[in-house]
């Protein structure tokens, strides 16, 4: 067959090896049924947080809405790698670490760049790129960030100045995909996809936590070390275990990190029956989605349990102290518990008040959510194994 018969601008095509197509059915280019041209080539580049990576992701169901023949690299950080695993709408993974990206990323014409924030690292590169149209956030000719596109403004002002940020009523979701240039639907939730396999073990996570109950409620009270502020407190959480262990159908489980753990000790030194609480041993982060996965109810701040758990479609009793409610969508499962103080959404990483806002947060208020949130778990049926 001649080199130029092949169709390289088909989804399957690989310069160095045969496709898919032709490795599993014999397939040949000229005839193949398989053949899935490609029409737009697209690259995101999101670093920042895991949390933060894990919720731009709702972008792809935008991207697929307005661009089905597209093909989607992803730029990020290695760290980031396992919210990636399994889904079928990231073509290719690069990662920031890997010096052979810049080549991959320099040597093609990008159809989109979006850059999904105005720091430094990820403006630089998407003006460095070769691209027919850059969205979100590019450097100016003095090496300052700037919006590649006028609709990127409103939340680079938003990043810039408090007041903004107070006065918006508008979710992440919202934000992103407006300056992105995308129609946004209230059910673009961020991704996470899980192997049959992986649906089976939380599945059996889920029946081996419970022990003859029948909700399961996670307890996840990390908050990393730059947002600690973020973390209600650990006489709150200790004091909401007590009365859920004190409920007939239900079932605790306490849930994080490595970093969590000494937190976590901690909790269970103040509760009264410590025995009766489960904790979820630290793994990697493919083990901590699987134990969202089991879970019935969730509670937690504004964390990658958080975003994980959107994904999942899990109830949520989310707490907001220093970091903003109204960008947080919890897709209509769930409750948003917002600290009553006036400098709530701060964005501060370290507080000299007292009481911080996340000290103001009652027992009774996040325990009277809970129990809102399974009466609707008790009337319907578990969602545990439903794949995103």
């Amino acid at each position: 067959m001649n080199w130029l018969s092949y169709k390289r601008d088909c989804r399957y095509f690989r310069s160095d090896r045969p496709c898919a197509p032709h490795k599993s059915t014999g397939a040949i280019c000229e005839t193949c049924t398989q053949y899935a041209p490609v029409k737009e080539r697209i690259l995101i580049i999101k670093f920042d947080a895991m949390g933060d990576v894990l919720r731009s992701t709702s972008i792809l169901h935008g991207i697929y809405a307005k661009y089905p023949s597209a093909n989607v690299t992803w730029y990020t950080k290695k760290n980031c790698a396992d919210i990636f695993l399994n889904n079928p709408a990231v073509d290719q993974l690069l990662f920031l670490e890997d010096p052979a990206s810049s080549w991959l990323l320099q040597a093609q014409t990008w159809d989109i760049v979006y850059a999904l924030d105005s720091s430094l690292l990820t403006a630089s590169i998407c003006s460095t790129l070769k691209a027919r149209e850059r969205l979100g956030y590019m450097l100016d000719d003095n090496g300052v960030a700037m919006p590649a596109n006028s609709d990127a403004s409103i939340w680079m002002e938003m990043g810039l100045n408090d007041q903004s940020k107070k006065e918006n009523k508008q979710s992440f979701f919202e934000h992103l995909f407006y300056y992105s240039r995308l129609n946004w639907a209230d059910e673009y939730r961020p991704q996470i996809v899980l192997t049959n396999t992986e649906i089976e073990e939380a599945r059996q996570y889920h029946e081996h936590f419970l022990s003859g109950r029948k909700l399961l409620i996670g307890i996840n009270p990390g908050a990393g070390e730059r947002w600690r502020y973020k973390r209600w407190t650990e006489s709150g959480f200790a004091s909401l275990i007590d009365r859920l262990n004190a409920l007939n159908d239900v079932r605790i489980v306490l849930l994080g990190g490595a970093d969590d753990q000494p937190v976590i000790t901690d909790i269970l030194s103040r509760c009264t029956s410590p025995q009766h609480t489960i904790v979820a041993p630290a793994g990697t982060v493919r083990t901590f989605i699987k134990y969202i996965e089991a879970l019935d109810l969730i509670v937690c701040g504004d964390t990658m349990a958080l975003h994980l758990a959107t994904a999942r479609r899990k109830a949520v009793i989310a707490l907001f102290g220093p970091t903003s409610a109204v960008e947080i969508d919890l897709f209509r499962i769930g409750e948003k518990i917002v600290a009553p103080i006036e400098c709530q959404g701060c964005y501060l990483p370290d507080c000299d008040k007292a009481p911080t806002c996340m000290d103001v947060i009652t027992i009774d208020r996040v325990f009277d959510a809970v129990i809102r949130q399974l009466a609707d778990l008790r009337a319907q049926p578990a969602l545990v194994g439903t794949q995103a």
